[in-house]
């Protein structure tokens, strides 16, 4: 285990965040995880969320984000039981004028290694049918997009991460009413070492990963204010990258 990393960790919040740092932190070797959630996980807009991924974005720290998701997206497939991502690919369609118009971002896309695949006319209906195209009509296929279903992969993360050793507590409200939460955790986090910088730290609707010693545990979830312990938010697209 490394050694910056702590003995224990409680995490503040179930959603795929919640759930996701749980998974890089025991992969990592961290032992005793706990994930406090006031109604079930996945409950939350993590459950309504199937949005469609694609790396052809229009910069570089978008794109090289985005292909860090499908990787993680193939590999979950990969290790989850019950989960496919599914990978159909994703269409953008425009006219030949927005195409040329678009050479610089596809040159980028080159220098960053985000495949994708041109396709113009009757080429398009070729290859997808379902699409009626003029000659002056093109379209950019993301051969790795595609999208996740919040049904399948919610209940597949959770039965991993418990694999994993992770406790997971539901329908914890009388803690983790908003305004309980946050005093309580601030009340507690007046001592300790944030692991990750302090230039990190967001304040905003997203997990809060809690650090804390090994007696601390029963303590911050009775909500005593008398135990030390350090803390960090964690924004949704840097909780992965930075705990890989």
């Amino acid at each position: 285990m490394n050694s910056h990393l702590p003995k224990s960790v409680i995490i503040i919040g179930g959603g795929v965040i919640g759930m996701s740092a749980a998974f890089h932190l025991s992969e990592k070797g961290v032992k005793d995880i706990s994930i406090i959630e006031k109604g079930t996980v996945g409950s939350g807009s993590s459950g309504q969320a199937a949005g469609i991924v694609t790396c052809l974005m229009w910069n570089a720290t978008s794109v090289v984000a985005r292909m860090k998701s499908l990787d993680l997206f193939e590999r979950f497939s990969n290790i989850l039981d019950g989960y496919t991502f599914q990978q159909v690919g994703c269409l953008n369609l425009s006219t030949k004028e927005d195409y040329l118009l678009g050479s610089d971002l596809r040159e980028l896309h080159d220098k960053l290694g985000a495949k994708y695949e041109t396709y113009i006319g009757s080429e398009l209906t070729q290859k997808f049918p379902d699409v009626i195209t003029e000659k002056h009509e093109y379209g950019i296929l993301d051969p790795r997009g595609g999208y996740s279903e919040p049904h399948t992969y919610i209940p597949a993360l959770r039965k991993k991460i418990e694999s994993m050793g992770v406790k997971i507590y539901e329908n914890e409200d009388s803690f983790l009413k908003e305004e309980m939460a946050s005093e309580v955790i601030r009340k507690k986090a007046t001592q300790g070492k944030t692991v990750i910088p302090l230039s990190k730290i967001h304040e905003g609707q997203i997990a809060v990963v809690i650090y804390h010693d090994e007696d601390s545990i029963s303590a911050i979830r009775n909500a005593s204010c008398d135990t030390s312990v350090s803390y960090t938010h964690l924004r949704a697209h840097e909780t992965e990258a930075d705990l890989v």
